[in-house]
C-alpha cells in the first residue's frame, strides 16, 4: 500500500474510535420532497434514522454570522460518516432539542470518503399571534 493510502486508513480508524467512544446517537431525519402544494411550494417529509456523530459546539471565530433572531450559542458542529448522505435542511435531533443542516464545512478530498462536517442550527418554533 502507498503511504497515503496507509494514512487515509489510519484516519477512517481513528475517526471510527472517536464515533464509538465520544459519539451521541441521534436522530437524523432526512428530507424528502414528496410533492408541491397549490403555489408550487415544496411538499416535505422527513425519514427519522438513529446514527453517531461527535458533536461540539461552535467557538465565536467559527460563527462570524448568525442568522437574524438567532444566538451562537444555537449552533452545534457535527462530524458523521460519510456513508450518511446528510444534506442542507435536513434535521438533527440531539438531546431532545431539533437543529436543521444549514452548512458544510471543509473537508479534504480524502476525508470526504470518510466524514462529512457540518453546522446545524436549532430551530425555533415561532410564537403564533393572535392566540
Amino acid at each position: 500500500m502507498s503511504s497515503e493510502t496507509d494514512t487515509m486508513a489510519s484516519v477512517a480508524q481513528d475517526f471510527m474510535q472517536a464515533l464509538s467512544e465520544v459519539g451521541s446517537t441521534v436522530t437524523w431525519e432526512q428530507r424528502q420532497v414528496v410533492g408541491r402544494d397549490k403555489y408550487g411550494n415544496p411538499v416535505v417529509k422527513f425519514n427519522p434514522t438513529s446514527i453517531k456523530v461527535i458533536v461540539r459546539g461552535v467557538a465565536p471565530m467559527e460563527v462570524r454570522l448568525t442568522e437574524p433572531g438567532y444566538v451562537m450559542e444555537q449552533y452545534l458542529t457535527i462530524q458523521y460518516d460519510a456513508a450518511h448522505n446528510i444534506d442542507i435542511l435536513d434535521r438533527i435531533e440531539y438531546q431532545g432539542v431539533e437543529y436543521e443542516v444549514r452548512a458544510f464545512l471543509p473537508t479534504t478530498e480524502a476525508e470526504t470518503k470518510i466524514f462529512g462536517r457540518a453546522r446545524i442550527r436549532q430551530l425555533i418554533t415561532p410564537i403564533p399571534t393572535g392566540v
